[in-house]
């Protein structure tokens, strides 16, 4: 399978240990949407999105560094560090306000985006993302350990079940082999730091700091809705999508794509 993406040039920028790989639309008044991908994505997961809102909003999209077609070079593969290098890249390219838009660890990326620069970042999207109430508030070392060790042991083999995980049984078959492929091929070393950064995360912490409004567009299948609130009350506005499995803004862009609107039409974005 092929992602319909738009881009077949991407901008590239040194940034520090960092070698990003990006995609850059049109310069308005309009805060810039800065697409994210999650642990193991690439900038393609959003090529629905991109298609959608190409004219209507100034919009970056980039690689992690490390994955995708991004590198980096013994650099700081912590939430922190990553917000720190899409904080530069948003420098680069003069980029004013910001509204970041992340899946999974990326959300984790945007929030932190958020609370180092609360003045440029306006409000903050996750896609399936900050209501995994197993993982928050935080994960003890050992269970962090835990999930780390089979991806140590064979990363490849642990990483196909893993992406695998994460769809229905009704998924896309291409779509399901797409993913696994992009999750399997990373770089071993680079993708257990970044993870472990993630797992180790303080959302509670970040929510606490960050003042801006913070969505959450997840899975319908794995929220639960009362152990949510019991942990973050109504901090987190949350809209479900059925039907979809852990990439909703693969599975269900459609509907995906409404509700990204919708919030940004409540705030004049």
């Amino acid at each position: 399978m092929r992602y319909s993406y738009p881009f077949a040039n991407p901008r590239k920028k040194v940034l520090g240990k960092a070698t990003l790989h990006y995609d850059r639309t049109m310069r308005t008044g309009r805060p810039c949407l800065v697409f994210i991908p999650g642990w193991g994505g690439r900038r393609q997961h959003w090529a629905g999105q991109i298609n959608s809102l190409r004219g209507q909003h100034p919009l970056l999209v980039c690689d992690l560094p490390g994955f995708g077609d991004s590198r980096i070079q013994d650099g700081d593969l912590s939430v922190d560090g990553m917000a720190r290098t899409l904080l530069a890249l948003l420098d680069e390219e003069e980029v004013g306000q910001a509204v970041p838009v992340g899946h999974s660890l990326g959300a984790a990326v945007g929030l932190r985006m958020g609370v180092r620069a609360p003045e440029r970042i306006v409000r903050v999207v996750g896609a399936d993302a900050y209501t995994f109430t197993s993982f928050y508030p935080r994960l003890p070392s050992e269970s962090v350990a835990a999930i780390l060790a089979p991806l140590r042991q064979d990363f490849t083999t642990a990483a196909e079940a893993t992406a695998k995980s994460y769809f229905l049984d009704r998924s896309d078959p291409e779509l399901v082999d797409a993913v696994i492929r992009d999750m399997a091929t990373s770089d071993p070393t680079t993708a257990i730091a970044a993870l472990k950064s993630f797992l180790e995360w303080d959302l509670l912490g970040d929510l606490d700091l960050y003042p801006g409004r913070v969505d959450a567009l997840v899975a319908e299948r794995s929220y639960d809705a009362t152990a949510f609130e019991a942990l973050c009350g109504t901090r987190i506005s949350v809209t479900t999508l059925p039907q979809t499995g852990h990439y909703v803004m693969l599975e269900q862009a459609e509907a995906f794509n409404a509700q990204l609107k919708r919030i940004l039409a409540a705030k004049g974005e």
